[in-house]
């Protein structure tokens, strides 16, 4: 298991509590190997070469992806939404807007806790062995006064097209705080990023 401060991303004005991002792997597979991923690099037994290489593969996917299908829980089942998201710099906290009007912040009102998969697929044969999948499971809360202004900013610095939605009186800003990402690399390969 490799640790990871989350300070050692100096978010200012993160919300971060002391702790750092831990990683183990949970896939079938002892150890990963050198081919596992483009990005994540290994070292020559197939271990992360360091605790944050994981941490920059997240930061650089969250940057390049716009959107990412957000997983709500409702009396009536699953349901899943494509959303467009930011991230903070130390990784703990994903956002996105939705109105309140919705199905799924009724659902995240009744049932906080979500998952939220972001991946870099191009729907071609290769993602098999090169695409990255992250599923972050978090608790979520909608932002109010400054948080939500702060939050706002960094939501609208990604999404500039979205401010006058993101704005709107009826929109939430919703804050996922991140437990943990499950991130899979080359299909089967899995790592888990947790805050502990």
């Amino acid at each position: 298991m490799a640790k990871y401060h989350g300070s050692d991303l100096n978010e200012s004005g993160s919300d971060s509590d002391k702790g750092s991002w831990n990683v183990r792997s949970i896939s079938s597979e002892s150890v990963l190997t050198q081919e596992s991923s483009d990005t994540v690099q290994f070292d020559e037994k197939g271990r992360l070469k360091s605790p944050s290489e994981l941490c920059r593969t997240l930061s650089e996917l969250f940057s390049q992806q716009k959107l990412a299908v957000l997983a709500t829980q409702g009396q009536a089942g699953p349901y899943g939404n494509l959303v467009a998201f930011g991230a903070s710099l130390d990784l703990r906290s994903l956002i996105f807007a939705t109105p309140r009007a919705t199905r799924k912040f009724s659902n995240m009102i009744k049932c906080p806790m979500v998952a939220f998969v972001i991946d870099n697929r191009s729907n071609n044969v290769d993602d098999l062995s090169k695409a990255v999948a992250v599923t972050a499971i978090g608790r979520t809360s909608e932002l109010r006064s400054h948080d939500r202004e702060r939050f706002l900013e960094l939501y609208t610095m990604k999404h500039p097209e979205l401010r006058e939605f993101a704005s709107d009186p009826g929109c939430a800003l919703i804050k996922i705080d991140v437990e943990k990402y499950r991130c899979v690399f080359r299909f089967q390969n899995v790592l888990e990023l947790y805050w502990e």
